[in-house]
């Protein structure tokens, strides 16, 4: 399945074949969610779809852990919310870059 495609008919669902399967043993194992976030129609709809059994709840904000990194050779756009000597932001940037990514910019 191409990453950053998407099909014309885009039933519940369609983007699962993009989530790698991942294993560490026998007792742990998951769905690596990474090539989603190449995919801006793919995340979207996941993230409609994993809405859904909270649709009438009053929800202010939705927090995400993730302990994955990025796909390696991956170009991002790095934005830090507060300035004041740049250091958080120089941290950030030798972290991306040491997890394989590309900072193609920093606001």
């Amino acid at each position: 399945m191409d990453v950053l495609a998407a099909p014309a008919d885009r039933h519940k669902g369609w983007y699962l074949p993009l989530m790698a399967p991942n294993t560490k043993g026998p007792s742990f194992a998951w769905l690596d969610p990474s090539r989603l976030y190449c995919n801006s129609q793919a995340f979207g709809d996941c993230v409609k779809d994993l809405l859904i059994p909270f649709h009438s709840d009053s929800i202010d904000l939705v927090a995400g852990i993730d302990a994955m990194g990025f796909i390696l050779g991956m170009r991002l756009l790095l934005v830090d919310q507060w300035v004041e000597t740049g250091g958080t932001m120089k941290a950030a940037i030798q972290l991306v870059e040491r997890l394989g990514a590309t900072v193609v910019g920093q606001w």
